[in-house]
């Protein structure tokens, strides 16, 4: 190799290379100024150009291109590139066929992408896929949902690649009564491997709901969730409760047109707190009394909610075991005032009623902490309606009647 180098920069430069130390006396052939050429000469011959004995990027890297039966690629075979070109690869299918992936390591993310750039900094291999039109693909997976005796909306199916996950539903849109969702099962028995948050399958697939029976006299744990009220931006809680959707929070709506709706106390800090009271016509809306369940009433509720009927509030008692212990189910568990002997509030409902008092007929604030009162949408006669209310002192939910006049608060009702 020494020689081909010689042969290559010649004896002239390696003469003066030698001839540093030239003078007098002639060339300098003493060892130490031969070591020196001979490295120089090493260092030529080797692959290092950076000095330091570290061996260089390599010129160029190969790609090869194939294609499965049903298909073509353009170009195909392998070639080799300079480090760094990009290559534009076409998959193409023939009649009957389509194409699905590529794999080998020079596949894209998402796999299915097609033209295809690769960048060459590496050796790679890339193949076309192809399947007979109209014939499922062996890399992607479906998965199924059914709901198990469930009632309401089943979720859709998803479809995935094989060694990749799926995100579950989580249980929302679908009830099944007297139970509570405990995930997707891989049998309808739920005796099999059970999946709550994310799910890699290894072949399509149908998941079960699986449901666990809630013990007789226990309650379902309450699902609390909100809704906005559009016409000012607020934001409402919301329950389930058997088979209603009932607001989890006092109405808080101020119609500015009007005056006959007030905050407690004129506090505007008791709006925040128990929202705002309202005359039995204001909350109705101008519309005409209903005994109906629903009652059809919107009234001054949001758009896609109503003011219950005194029949739909029956429902609700009749939901939570009954009018003797409702008021003890359905009361927040805090701002109530103790009487002896009677339990405080456990809010098992995720109602969480308040003891926002009211305003009576005559214009006096009342009763704040010791009881709250409800308006339905059912009157009694031309001058008195009907209306639910809780007592601090009592464990039941009771109905009464009311001069319309009196000022109380609103829960809605959605639509169903």
């Amino acid at each position: 190799m020494k020689k081909q180098i010689l042969n290559t920069i010649g004896f002239a430069a390696v003469a003066a290379l030698l001839c540093v130390t030239c003078g007098d006396n002639g060339l300098d052939t003493s060892p130490k100024k031969i070591g020196d050429v001979d490295r120089f000469l090493g260092r030529i011959n080797s692959t290092d150009t950076t000095g330091g004995g570290t061996p260089s990027t390599p010129a160029t890297y190969t790609l090869t291109i194939a294609a499965t039966s049903g298909g073509t690629v353009s170009p195909a075979g392998t070639h080799s590139y300079a480090n760094g070109t990009t290559v534009n690869v076409t998959a193409t299918a023939t009649s009957g066929y389509e194409f699905t992936e590529w794999t080998g390591t020079g596949a894209p993310t998402p796999a299915t992408t097609n033209p295809v750039t690769v960048t060459m900094n590496a050796n790679k291999a890339l193949t076309a896929n192809f399947k007979e039109s109209g014939t499922p693909n062996s890399n992607i997976y479906t998965v199924t949902f059914n709901i198990n005796g469930g009632s309401g909306t089943t979720p859709s199916a998803q479809t995935v690649y094989a060694g990749s996950s799926i995100t579950l539903p989580n249980g929302s849109g679908f009830t099944k009564e007297g139970h509570t969702f405990d995930g997707w099962n891989t049998q309808s028995d739920g005796e099999g491997t059970n999946y709550t948050e994310s799910y890699t399958p290894t072949a399509s697939i149908t998941l079960y709901a699986k449901w666990n029976a809630v013990p007789v006299g226990v309650p379902p744990t309450p699902t609390v969730t909100t809704f906005r009220d559009e016409r000012d931006g607020r934001i409402y809680k919301k329950v389930t409760i058997g088979k209603q959707v009932w607001m989890a929070e006092n109405l808080n709506y101020d119609d500015t047109v009007i005056t006959s709706d007030v905050c407690l106390d004129n506090d505007t800090s008791n709006c925040a707190k128990y929202g705002r009271l309202y005359d039995w016509a204001t909350a109705m809306g101008g519309a005409r009394s209903s005994s109906a369940n629903p009652s059809g009433v919107q009234g001054v509720c949001p758009a896609g909610w109503h003011l219950p009927s005194d029949a739909e509030w029956t429902v609700l008692t009749d939901a939570v075991g009954g009018l003797n212990t409702a008021g003890t189910k359905l009361k927040s568990s805090t701002g109530w005032n103790n009487y002896s002997g009677i339990p405080v509030g456990t809010n098992e409902y995720g109602w969480s009623a308040l003891p926002g008092g009211g305003c009576f007929w005559d214009g006096s604030f009342t009763n704040t902490g010791y009881d709250g009162n409800w308006w339905s949408a059912t009157e009694n006669d031309a001058l008195n309606a009907s209306y639910r209310y809780m007592l601090y002192r009592i464990e039941s939910v009771d109905r009464d009647i009311i001069y319309k006049t009196s000022l109380y608060s609103v829960r809605c009702v959605a639509n169903q």
